[in-house]
């Protein structure tokens, strides 16, 4: 048994999506409303499951009415235990068991994950933007705001580029 108890995790699991939709809002996304992979959280100890996917709303900063663009997109999936996980992330007595923070920008992916049981040899990995399918390199484990940050980086490079023309 872990530190946190099963009702800590049923606490804790709908406030860490908040924070996670709230994160998404503030960097310009919105949820996704299509009902494939939908967007969810479960608390059933000893697992917590968040699963979240949003749009990029190119202007939101400015247009209260700007359209999401489907060409880029987010999913945060987070797995928390009550169960201690070594190597992993504690947060209020809890462990994120594993993560995966997929970035979509026009077809291509950039991915962060935590694996440590489906990739031992090297649990906190990433798999970066156009590399070829299947190229996994080690990194730190990194919040879902460090993702968000390089996905629109890496949008604004696309876009000055012209590989991502923007529409208004």
């Amino acid at each position: 048994m872990g530190m946190a108890s099963d009702l800590e995790l049923r606490r804790f699991v709908p406030q860490r999506w908040e924070a996670l939709e709230n994160l998404l809002m503030a960097s310009g996304f919105d949820l996704d409303p299509t009902p494939r992979d939908p967007n969810e959280w479960r608390a059933d100890p000893p697992l917590g499951l968040i699963r979240i996917k949003a749009l990029w709303v190119p202007h939101a900063d400015t247009d209260p009415d700007a359209n999401p663009d489907e060409r880029v997109s987010i999913q945060l999936t987070e797995r928390w235990s009550t169960d201690d996980v070594p190597g992993a992330l504690s947060e209020r007595g809890l462990w994120l068991a594993s993560y995966s923070y997929n970035g979509h920008i026009d077809g291509s992916n950039l991915r962060y994950d935590f694996d440590p049981l489906g990739h031992p040899e090297s649990p906190s990995h990433r798999h970066p933007f156009n590399a070829p399918e299947g190229t996994r390199r080690p990194c730190d484990q990194v919040p879902p705001a460090t993702v968000i940050k390089e996905l629109l980086a890496v949008v604004a490079d696309q876009i000055d580029s012209g590989r991502l023309p923007l529409t208004r």
